[in-house]
């Protein structure tokens, strides 16, 4: 069966943002390792709803230093402004 962390490289553009926002409602680590590759390596409308996927997640410890990490490594897309929305930083 294909995950949805699978199906992200395979899907069209217009279908990215519902995907991300299942990912983000997974609680896992290996979510949350998806998220913070998509924030870090992928254009800005992926890595946007990344950002706004973890936002029922903003207030776990340390969670917002990992994203701001991963906005910063991103050179694809300006994200820290979203990210110090979502988190509060």
């Amino acid at each position: 069966p294909l995950s949805l962390h699978d199906a992200l490289p395979i899907s069209r553009p217009e279908e990215r943002a519902p995907i991300v926002a299942g990912i983000g409602l997974h609680r896992s680590e290996r979510a949350l390792a998806v998220l913070l590759a998509v924030i870090g390596e992928r254009g800005a409308g992926d890595a946007r709803a990344a950002v706004e996927a973890l936002r029922p997640r903003r207030f776990e410890p340390g969670l917002g230093a990992r994203v701001r990490a991963a906005a910063a490594a991103n050179e694809r897309a300006e994200l820290l402004p979203i990210v110090d929305e979502v988190f509060g930083l």
